[in-house]
């Protein structure tokens, strides 16, 4: 018997559905950012209603870091939805898969196996993941 997903990375690269402009504030982005990500996380695919927290348990989150790339903080195609969890684990890095630029599909994939807090853990395939330019 195969190991059933409950689900799976896209395997397309995310269009961006929306291009809101005008904003100085990237908090202001979150209802657009909801809608564009289907209320989950664009990283663990953890969606709103799972959260115990809700929508409250979510973020916007910069794909190039404001510490590094302030002119950056209202772009809002540098701007992603996930979950305070995923957020706080990236912190700062950058050279992250873009994922309006690349499928995640194709460098990610969801284990059944779990971890604390989470059902299912993500794990990096065989690729190496793009560096975000």
């Amino acid at each position: 018997m195969p190991d059933l997903q409950p689900f799976a990375y896209p395997s397309r690269r995310h269009l961006r559905l929306h291009g809101p402009r005008g904003y100085s504030n990237p908090q202001h982005f979150k209802p657009w950012l909801r809608d564009e990500f289907e209320f989950r996380c664009v990283y663990c695919l953890i969606r709103e209603r799972w959260h115990p927290e809700g929508d409250a348990g979510f973020g916007v989150e910069h794909l190039r870091p404001q510490s590094r790339s302030p002119e950056l903080a209202a772009d809002y195609d540098n701007l992603f939805y996930s979950c305070c969890r995923c957020n706080a684990a990236k912190q700062d890095l950058e050279g992250i898969l873009n994922p309006a630029a690349a499928p995640l599909a194709d460098h990610l994939l969801v284990s059944s196996d779990g971890v604390p807090g989470l059902p299912y853990r993500v794990v990096q395939k065989a690729s190496p993941l793009e560096r975000n330019t």
